[in-house]
């Protein structure tokens, strides 16, 4: 079970990533982050969670987040995971079904022993 407590960071605003910040602050998660790069999507998604706070850069993101989850659309996934600067502490997860965990290699190498 993950813990309630667990900084959970959305990188994505999309329908996905929305519902999973929506679904998550319904079930207790108290510390949900999401990013959001479209200035003018920000006023409904701060309307549709108040408690979430949006940041406009994947790294200022994955610096707040326990767990990451990736809800961008499937081509851009190892742009994200090789753009940001993982921590050690940080679990990773993409949204994507067709696509392996290969993605994730940048990832997986920065916070894997």
């Amino acid at each position: 079970m993950l813990a309630f407590n667990t900084r959970i960071g959305i990188i994505g605003s999309g329908r996905l990533g929305t519902n999973l910040a929506v679904v998550l602050g319904h079930h207790g998660y108290e510390q949900v982050s999401i990013t959001c790069r479209k200035s003018s999507s920000k006023p409904s998604i701060q309307a549709l969670l108040p408690k979430v706070t949006i940041f406009d850069s994947n790294q200022d993101l994955a610096d707040s987040s326990d767990l990451i989850i990736i809800c961008t659309p499937d081509h851009q996934i190892t742009t994200v995971a090789e753009s940001t600067t993982w921590h050690s502490h940080q679990s990773v997860i993409h949204c994507c079904g067709p696509l392996s965990y290969d993605v994730l290699t940048a990832a997986l190498t920065q916070v894997l022993p």
